[in-house]
């Protein structure tokens, strides 16, 4: 569903233009958040985790600060409204992942269609080395059953999340960069 947010998205926003579309992306994006949040892996009630962070970092990432704040905006309003032992920690994992995400853009923001698998994958291990350290808001007995219970399967299957989503961005990126150069080698022709 990013993917297809990004896709009908204007293609000079993605190479540093910022315009009014960002705001309707935003709450896209939010919407696809709070879709994933309602369809989490229950660990204990109250403590949930599903792919927010793959979500929120790679729309950080591709979409930038202003649709990435307003996801972030919406899925914290949702996780607080959800409670449980586990808010500060899910709001936490939040505003880090998608906070992350809108730091890469700025690292790479010209370079984006250069970001490569191995590029994608130790981005995706960052934000979820991040998230599990955000289990340090809880007590401690609760926050060493989450890492003994979930730390695996997180590193595991999430960073390769984020490759393979981030792998489908670039690779629209590139496709669009091509057309883009094609159209300019036709207009000067003509």
């Amino acid at each position: 569903a990013i993917v297809l947010v990004f896709d009908l998205s204007p293609v000079y926003w993605r190479i540093g233009k910022a315009g009014a579309w960002q705001v309707p992306a935003g709450l896209l994006i939010g919407g696809i958040g709070i879709a994933v949040m309602l369809t989490p892996w229950v660990l204990l009630p109250g403590i949930v985790f599903d792919t927010r962070s793959v979500l929120l970092g790679i729309s950080g990432l591709f979409f930038g600060l202003v649709p990435t704040a307003i996801a972030m905006l919406m899925t914290a309003v949702l996780r607080i409204t959800q409670g449980g032992g586990g808010t500060v920690m899910g709001v936490s994992v939040i505003f880090v992942t998608g906070g992350l995400g809108i730091l890469m853009r700025h690292l790479f923001r010209r370079r984006l269609t250069q970001l490569s698998g191995l590029n994608l994958y130790l981005f995706g291990l960052g934000i979820h080395v991040a998230m599990l350290a955000c289990t340090l808001t809880l007590p401690r007995e609760t926050g060493m059953l989450i890492l003994n219970n979930i730390s695996l399967p997180v590193m595991v299957i999430y960073p390769l999340g984020t490759l393979l989503l981030g792998r489908l961005m670039v690779n629209r990126l590139k496709r669009e960069e091509s057309i883009e150069e094609l159209k300019r080698r036709e207009s000067r022709l003509s």
